[in-house]
């Protein structure tokens, strides 16, 4: 074949290459190559093809060789340095760029493939450097602006990134990958208004932009605005139908909403999809569990951490399930929780850094305390009273939220406080640092392994002391947390439950916490059942507390009390189809979706008794169900959260009677009260002038006595003393 024949057969096979036309295109790449063996242009050509075409060996051979014959061809060097990169071998792309760049010192496109490489192998100051040098031999190109602006949003240096998307899109206006990436940054930086803005222009240049659609919606899912996002996240599906992503994320919100079937077909096609996907694995577990069926749910949670164990979300949800379900021992819920500091604390220790605090023991400390419920929500009915009654002449106080929806009990809280820090954007190592920048004496978790907990902030040991307390009731598995705050009620001293405690357990007199009865709920009401003519059972728990074995109990106090009724709030679909396998007919259950707070207050006058879940007990329910004048039944279990219900009852001394130590007991209980109306009666009306008197008391002894522990444990720092002595 002759050069003429031999650059006429390239020309018509680059344009049918560009036109799309890849299988015609191929054919003559290999006549050419049939002719000359060693084309190097051909061979190059016929490699991209072979990558479109998801022919990954085919086309590596392919780029290796004709960059052999032809070493100094950019082009060959760009292709395979990119292929490299692609399929992970980040090291040889690495190589391949480096020495490109021997032969080819000021081409702007080695460097800027360089550049991703670098920012590919986390090595983001020297990738910075080399986006810098493109962007000094090409000033008026997109991509390096673009690319710096992902550097230094990885880098957390928001503003800076902030800049070289604006710059990017000065250069493109167009395009949506740029926008994209500015709505995320600025969504990253608290500016929630602008990125929403930013989001909806992306999808009105482009509706088919689906990362668009997907972050509008992940900013909708975080303001707690769920129609919107679960209409967002569907555009997006709508758009990429077979991405695993998006149906996970879409699946999530769904959950959200409690709309569990529709959340389970999204997770399964998911996973369908990426057979190795362990955040939809995950996720399914938490729906299960969210249905009430924990048992279910644990064998996704451990697949997920089989797949990923650095998955937080899946370990702090597999812990939930173990004590919802309540089969594992305390020496195994123990073991799993020192997992837990295996898998995520242990690799920061050989990172802690020493505290400079003033060693000064009787100075006024600084406290943070971190949550990311400081809203309208159960945690706040607890540790407001904490916060009130402080000795603000002793101690300096520090928000630390990571709670994004804001709300009137937000803005009462905040003045309880010196200072306030919305710390939602920040990673850990941010937060972190900012801690210590505070010059905090004693950090504060009120989560332990509860949502939006930021447990890996105290793994980095940024106080010298650091408390648990209130949110999860049992021990986190930290070794950088010193000491867990607790009761007699939920940890008898007599079961040494030291044993299963990471944290040098720490009693207070007064209970594990206080707790401040809502201002807005009515007042008592009569028993209804004096009028009604039968006896009204709820439970106001979360519906994952509710295991098989809760429904089977609850069916059997109704099956013995004939005229009885049920109300519950929640997914009428679970909670039908978990009565119905027990017997129980749709009459006698009324079921109502989830109420606003005032309304679900209300519902307290049609209830006469409250049938609490087991193992994992309530706790604000059945605070504010006593509040209300109703008392519960509990069956005390041998761990914190299966202690809960019954440390609450002895509030009330006549109400310990309601003690359960089994579900035969629970039921003989629970079929009593139908008998004893008078009583049920007697109680209601007097029960709310006691505990008022009571939370006062407890409120200011109880900060009293959580400020004496935090004197302890900071003079025990200053004579260097180790938590456990």
């Amino acid at each position: 074949m002759s050069k003429s024949s031999v650059d006429k057969k390239i020309k018509k096979a680059s344009e049918l290459h560009r036109a799309g036309k890849l299988q015609e295109a191929a054919k003559l790449y290999r006549q050419v190559l049939q002719e000359e063996p060693n084309h190097a242009g051909a061979m190059l050509l016929l490699a991209m093809i072979a990558e479109a075409k998801g022919q990954k060996d085919e086309a590596m051979t392919l780029a290796i060789r004709s960059l052999q014959i032809r070493p100094d061809n950019p082009s060959g060097i760009n292709f395979l340095g990119n292929l490299l990169r692609n399929q992970g071998r980040l090291e040889d792309a690495l190589e391949i760029f480096v020495g490109g760049l021997e032969s080819f010192p000021a081409n702007h496109e080695i460097l800027n493939n360089l550049g991703m490489t670098l920012e590919a192998m986390e090595r983001y100051q020297e990738a910075e450097e080399v986006y810098k040098r493109v962007i000094a031999l090409k000033p008026d190109l997109f991509a390096p602006y673009n690319n710096l602006g992902n550097v230094y949003r990885k880098l957390r240096r928001l503003p800076e990134s902030i800049q070289c998307y604006e710059k990017a899109l000065s250069l493109n206006p167009t395009s949506p990958v740029a926008w994209v990436n500015l709505g995320i940054v600025l969504k990253e930086s608290g500016r929630y208004d602008e990125a929403e803005a930013v989001f909806q222009k992306i999808i009105k240049l482009d509706p088919k932009q689906s990362q668009a659609h997907s972050a509008l919606a992940g900013l909708y899912r975080m303001k707690g605005n769920l129609e919107q996002a679960i209409v967002a996240y569907r555009n997006a599906v709508e758009v990429e139908p077979n991405n695993p992503l998006l149906l996970n994320n879409l699946g999530n919100v769904l959950m959200d909403a409690r709309l569990y079937k529709e959340c389970l077909v999204c997770f399964n096609r998911a996973i369908r999809l990426k057979p190795d996907y362990a955040l939809a694995y995950s996720n399914l577990g938490a729906a299960y569990t969210f249905m009430g069926r924990s048992e279910e749910g644990i064998p996704y949670f451990r697949k997920a951490l089989e797949l990923d164990p650095s998955n937080l979300s899946a370990f702090n949800n597999l812990l939930f399930a173990l004590n919802y379900v309540g089969k594992s021992t305390k020496e195994e819920l123990y073991a799993e929780h020192c997992r837990f500091e295996e898998l995520f604390g242990s690799k920061y220790r050989a990172c802690w850094r020493p505290h400079h605090n003033d060693r000064d023991p009787n100075r006024r400390l600084k406290i943070g305390y971190v949550s990311g419920v400081l809203r309208n929500h159960a945690v706040a009915r607890f540790v407001e009273p904490i916060f009130k009654n402080h000795n603000k002449a002793n101690f300096e106080l520090y928000a630390y939220s990571n709670c994004l929806q804001e709300d009137e009990t937000t803005e009462r809280l905040k003045g309880y406080f010196d200072h306030w820090r919305n710390v939602v954007p920040y990673s850990d190592d941010e937060l972190a640092e900012l801690i210590r920048q505070d010059g905090i004496d004693i950090l504060v978790d009120l989560s332990g392994h509860t949502a939006l907990n930021r447990l890996l902030v105290f793994a980095r040991k940024p106080a010298p002391v650091q408390f648990t307390m209130i949110g999860y009731m049992q021990t986190t598995g930290l070794k950088a947390i010193d000491y867990r705050v607790t009761d007699t009620a939920l940890d008898d001293p007599a079961t040494n439950p030291q044993r299963f405690s990471s944290e040098k357990l720490v009693y207070l007199k007064s209970g594990a916490a206080p707790f401040l009865p809502p201002p807005n709920a009515p007042e008592v009401n009569e028993l209804p059942a004096l009028t009604n003519g039968h006896i009204t059972y709820a439970s106001f728990n979360n519906l994952a507390k509710a295991t098989p074995k809760v429904y089977e109990t609850w069916a059997t106090v109704l099956h013995q009390v004939p005229n009885a009724r049920m109300l519950m709030v929640g997914n009428r679909e679970t909670i039908l189809n978990q009565f119905s396998a027990f017997g129980i007919d749709e009459s006698r259950l009324e079921i109502l979706p989830r109420q606003p707070v005032v309304e679900y207050y209300k519902l307290h006058h049609r209830v006469d008794f409250i049938l609490d879940t087991f193992p994992y007990t309530g706790g604000t329910t059945n605070m504010i169900a006593l509040w209300m004048g109703i008392p519960y039944v509990t069956l005390k279990g041998n761990s914190g959260v299966s202690r809960a219900g019954a440390g609450i009852l002895g509030l009330v001394p006549p109400l310990r009677e309601l003690i359960s130590d089994s579900t035969e007991e629970y039921i003989g209980k629970a079929v009593s009260m139908a008998q004893n109306l008078e009583q049920l009666a007697e109680w209601r009306r007097s029960m709310r002038p006691v505990l008022a008197r009571k939370f006062d008391i407890i409120a200011q002894r109880f900060s009293a006595e959580l400020e004496t522990a935090y004197r302890t444990a900071w003079q025990r720092w200053c004579a260097t003393a180790p938590a456990d002595a």
